[in-house]
């Protein structure tokens, strides 16, 4: 579920950058950022026990979500 949210928040930048102009499309993927964050809060204490600890996620998903942010 966690892979699922990161790959969809990545994948949405150019989506969004593709079909809304430039404002419209950042607001809809810091809604969507926001909607990410929130889940990751939600399955956090579970998805690090899996993984081996904070840092372990981290790693899993900073290069996705960083590319989409340097696209900005």
């Amino acid at each position: 579920m966690y892979r699922t949210e990161v790959e969809k928040l990545a994948a949405a930048e150019q989506e969004f950058a593709q079909a809304m102009p430039p404002t419209e499309a950042l607001r809809a993927w810091m809604l969507l950022f926001v909607d990410y964050i929130a889940t990751k809060q939600i399955i956090a204490p579970a998805l690090n026990a899996l993984v081996g600890g904070p840092a372990k996620v981290i790693e899993a998903s900073y290069a996705p979500i960083h590319k989409a942010v340097r696209a900005w």
